[in-house]
């Protein structure tokens, strides 16, 4: 009786931290919208949020295990690294394609990831495809497809291409912890803040544009990296005691609620979706929805 009571605490604990997870990743889309004049610093922006993720994390991870957190970057190895890259080039995607285009056209591209993940864990470490799995990749498609069809005729065309390369980034990264399940999580996340830090000043230094950003500029770009780092650290304590395909059923908060937030004007933004935008993300919550509740195939969400 106790353990069944043990057991149940655990679970609503853990229910607890994932939907805070998604809440907390939710606000990042309306971080990024205040960013002023966003298309001229993102490569600023970048730098100094990737330099926040990894501090922070670093700063948990040797409150939590002492000196011995630097061992975690040996045991990382080629998952880590190569999951650091694909996390690096997600967050890159992420901010560049939400300046581009509207928050809910992102967030509905991120939302594709669990379904990029289960094709990419196909191709590369022979997981088989369930069927439950293509049922919701088909229906995603026809999300997708109805989402873009007026993209695909207008100036937003790279805004979409980004959206779709963070999703990428984003299962690449997922499918680097199913290599090695006993790959260093944080770890590999403040890889992908090093390394977002130095490509953003590699291309800094070579077009010569000035590192400075507004004191404003400054301020968000460190919120959205404590966002990003305290998110992870909720979402991965939460999802050891919830069912993986439960906790990805409830990190789609980070979705629905990241455009709710950017359509209130309560928080400055008043930005709003499109009919095809809302008609195609539905399906694509409907698919999301579909692989959650009939599939018990791990999965993770976006990280922005």
């Amino acid at each position: 009786m106790n353990n069944h009571i043990q057991d149940k605490k655990a679970y609503v604990t853990g229910f607890i931290l994932v939907v805070t997870a998604g809440l907390i990743w939710s606000f990042g889309a309306v971080v990024v919208k205040h960013i002023e004049n966003g298309h001229d610093f993102v490569w600023q922006y970048l730098f100094l949020r990737g330099l926040t993720i990894a501090s922070l994390l670093s700063i948990y991870l040797a409150f939590k295990e002492g000196g011995k957190f630097k061992s975690n970057f040996k045991r990382a190895g080629m998952p880590g690294l190569i999951g650091g890259v694909c996390l690096a080039f997600a967050f890159i995607g992420f901010i560049f394609s939400i300046t581009l285009v509207t928050a809910a056209m992102t967030l509905f591209m991120l939302a594709i990831m669990p379904f990029l993940t289960a094709m990419l864990a196909f191709f590369f470490l022979n997981e088989k495809l369930r069927g439950a799995t293509i049922i919701s990749m088909f229906i995603a498609c026809i999300g997708v497809f109805i989402m873009v069809q007026e993209e695909f005729f207008g100036d937003t065309l790279i805004g979409v291409l980004m959206g779709l390369l963070s999703a990428l980034g984003f299962a690449g990264f997922t499918v680097s912890l199913r290599w090695k399940a006993e790959t260093p999580k944080f770890t590999t996340v403040i890889i992908a803040g090093v390394l977002c830090s130095s490509i953003s000043l590699a291309v800094l230094g070579i077009q010569n544009f000035n590192i400075y950003l507004s004191p404003a500029n400054c301020f968000w770009s460190i919120l959205h990296g404590i966002l990003v780092a305290s998110g992870m650290i909720c979402y991965t304590s939460g999802t050891r005691n919830v069912p993986a395909g439960e906790a990805a059923l409830l990190s789609l908060m980070e979705v629905v609620a990241g455009i709710l937030w950017v359509w209130l004007p309560f928080f400055g933004v008043n930005e709003i979706p499109s009919i095809s935008t809302l008609i195609g993300g539905s399906f694509i919550l409907l698919a999301i929805a579909y692989q959650s509740l009939g599939t018990r195939q791990k999965t993770m969400p976006s990280t922005t």
